[in-house]
């Protein structure tokens, strides 16, 4: 859709668009439609795969994306929630399993995905941990605290009470299910709805899963946890990535530094 729009636009062959071209092209893109900066850099990283495939197969030689230079994005800083805000979600959760939700999101700091995944057999009640499969089917360890395996104990022995299950057909069945269905699995788009009602209830903005994936990340590296274990800990490939849940601890060394220096 991208390419189309910028050889509609320039009215060249792809062979002969350049880098002066392009600059223009995203110059009024900014401009005069008031798109935004971030939106252009995902289509320039799309023209720049086109370009090199184009020149993997020898369909032109040379790739003028590259020579538009960087776009210059203004980096958001994603909060995690601070402690008032968790206590008004705990506060709200007028059932058992949104409770028990929101404390395994922020105890285990899993993915949206990998929690969907889940089955109650995953979960070893007696270590208080658990395996989930990352990206890539890569296995890693998370674990729950002390808050989040008694609501979840106490949510699942309603489970048992409602739905007339044993333990061991308990285990069988999705961890985390719909109120209104008891033995469908509940979805991505259940979850991120459901936090979102909570979050309009408690005055919350911005309540979504991967914001308590932030939130316990912060919350292990401001306990001095070493960065190398909460990449870990979160199932990250690469160090950089860890590195974005830093800022709020570089905030509190700045705090400190006032204080003391």
């Amino acid at each position: 859709m991208e390419i189309r729009n910028v050889l509609d636009f320039l009215g060249k062959d792809i062979e002969d668009i350049k880098a002066m071209d392009l600059r223009y092209y995203f110059g009024y893109m900014r401009e005069k439609r008031g798109i935004k900066m971030t939106t252009l850099e995902t289509r320039m990283h799309y023209l720049s795969s086109f370009w090199a495939f184009l020149n993997t197969e020898e369909l032109v030689y040379s790739n003028p994306v590259r020579k538009v230079g960087k776009i210059k994005v203004e980096k958001i800083i994603k909060k995690p929630f601070t402690a008032k805000e968790l206590e008004a979600l705990r506060g709200k959760c007028n059932n058992l399993r949104d409770r028990a939700l929101v404390e395994f999101l922020y105890s285990t700091g899993v993915r949206i995905s990998e929690c969907c995944a889940l089955n109650v057999g995953d979960i070893n009640m007696e270590r208080s941990d658990l395996i989930v499969y990352g990206k890539g089917s890569k296995e890693r360890r998370t674990y729950l605290t002390e808050a989040a395996k008694y609501h979840l104990e106490r949510y699942l022995e309603s489970r048992c009470i409602n739905e007339n299950l044993t333990i061991e057909k308990l285990r069988e069945l999705p961890l985390f299910v719909s109120n209104n269905k008891l033995h469908e699995r509940l979805t991505k788009s259940g979850i991120q709805y459901m936090l979102r009602i909570l979050g309009k209830k408690a005055g919350v903005k911005n309540v979504h899963p991967h914001r308590f994936r932030r939130t316990i990340a912060t919350d292990l590296l401001n306990r001095d946890m070493p960065i190398e274990q909460v990449k870990e800990f979160l199932g990250h490939e690469k160090l950089d990535t860890t590195m974005i849940y830093c800022t709020v601890r570089e905030e509190n060394v700045r705090m400190s530094h006032r204080k003391f220096a």
